[in-house]
C-alpha cells in the first residue's frame, strides 16, 4: 500500500469518528463499507435496478397517508420559514474561479428560498413547483430549462427522481460552466429526490411485520431532521452519463479507470475519457462545490456513477 493510501486511509478513519461512525480498519474495508453520514442507503444501480427503483418510489410517493402527509408538510413550512428568517443576511463569500464567482456547497446550504431564487433568476434558470407533495424538501423545484447551456435530465424521468431542493440546482451553475468548456452539452443521472415513505397502517400496529422496523425508524429520523442520504431532501445527484455536441458518449460506468481505494485525484488514468472523469471529479471537491464526491474509487456500489451532495450544515469537503 502506498504512503498516500495509509494517509487516505487515515484522514477517513478519522473523519468517520467524528461523525459518529465506526472507523474503517483497513483500506479494503473501504470496498465494504459507505459511512452512514454520506448515504446509507447506497446500493448498485444498474441500468435495470435503476427504472425499477424509480418506479418503486413513484408509486410509493403516490400512496402516502394524505393525514400524515398534512401534519408533516406544516411542520416542514414552519421549519422551512423559521429558517428563512435566520438566514436573512447571509452574505456569500466570493470565490473565485475560471473568473467566475460561485458560492461553496457550504454558502449554498446557507441560502433562503428568496436568495437561492434570485441567484436562478440571475442564471436565466427556468423552474417549476412539483406536482407532488415534497416532505421534507425545503425549495422543491423541477428544472425545465438547461443551465447555462447543458441539459440536466433523469435517465428515466418522472414526477418523483427529477424533483431538486433549489440550492442543488444552483450548485449546478459551476457544473455546467465546467462541461461545458469541455464540449458537453448533456448530463444524464439516475435520480435526486429518493422519498421516505410514510409507514402503512399496518406498521403502527402493535408488534407490525419485521419489514416496517426499517420504514418506521427511518421516518422517525426524517421527523427529527436525521437523514441517511442527502438524496431524501432532494440536496443529492447521481451522475452516470455526459454526451458532447459531437453526439460522443462518456459513461461513468465504462470510462472511469477505476484505482479502489485510491484517493481519486491521485489516480493517473491514461484515456482521454478517463482523464474528464478524473479531473471534473476533482474540479468539484477542489472547488468546493459539494460536500461529498464519492467516485467509482469509493466502492462496488458506486462503480457506475458519481454521487454528489450538499450535506446539511456540513464544515467539510471529500472526495473518495
Amino acid at each position: 500500500m502506498s504512503r498516500s493510501s495509509i494517509l487516505f486511509t487515515v484522514i477517513i478513519s478519522l473523519f468517520s469518528c467524528s461523525q459518529g461512525v465506526a472507523p474503517l480498519s483497513s483500506a479494503d474495508e473501504l470496498g465494504k463499507e459507505v459511512a452512514p453520514s454520506y448515504d446509507q442507503n447506497l446500493q448498485t444501480e444498474s441500468d435495470d435496478n435503476s427504472q425499477k427503483d424509480s418506479e418503486e418510489i413513484l408509486n410509493s410517493a403516490e400512496q402516502i397517508d394524505p393525514d400524515a402527509l398534512s401534519s408533516l408538510i406544516s411542520r416542514i413550512n414552519s421549519q422551512s420559514e423559521t429558517s428563512a428568517q435566520s438566514d436573512e443576511n447571509i452574505q456569500i463569500e466570493n470565490r473565485i474561479d475560471d473568473n467566475k464567482t460561485y458560492p461553496t456547497a457550504i454558502e449554498l446550504w446557507n441560502l433562503t428560498n428568496a436568495e437561492c431564487g434570485k441567484l436562478l433568476k440571475d442564471n436565466n434558470i427556468k423552474t417549476k413547483k412539483p406536482d407532488i407533495e415534497t416532505p421534507f424538501i425545503k425549495m422543491p423545484l423541477l428544472l425545465t430549462s438547461p443551465v447555462n447551456g447543458v441539459e440536466f435530465r433523469a435517465k428515466w424521468p418522472n414526477k418523483v427522481n427529477s424533483i431538486m431542493d433549489c440550492r442543488l440546482i444552483a450548485a449546478l451553475i459551476p457544473v455546467a460552466d465546467y462541461v461545458s468548456t469541455k464540449d458537453v452539452e448533456k448530463v444524464e443521472f439516475y435520480s435526486t429526490w429518493r422519498p421516505i415513505a410514510v409507514p402503512p397502517e399496518n406498521c403502527k400496529k402493535n408488534n407490525p411485520p419485521k419489514r416496517c422496523i426499517s420504514i418506521l425508524k427511518a421516518y422517525e429520523n426524517a421527523l427529527n431532521g436525521k437523514f441517511s442520504s442527502q438524496h431524501q431532501i432532494g440536496l443529492a445527484m447521481d451522475i452516470r452519463y455526459f454526451t458532447k455536441k459531437d453526439q460522443t458518449v462518456t459513461d461513468v460506468l465504462e470510462d472511469y479507470e477505476k484505482n479502489f481505494h485510491n484517493p481519486p485525484c491521485e489516480d493517473n488514468p491514461q484515456t482521454e475519457k478517463g482523464i474528464f472523469l478524473k479531473e471534473f471529479a476533482c474540479h468539484l471537491n477542489k472547488n468546493k462545490l459539494f460536500n461529498v464526491v464519492l467516485t467509482p474509487n469509493a466502492n462496488e456500489p458506486h462503480k457506475n456513477h458519481f454521487h454528489i451532495d450538499i450535506t446539511p450544515k456540513a464544515t467539510w469537503y471529500i472526495i473518495r
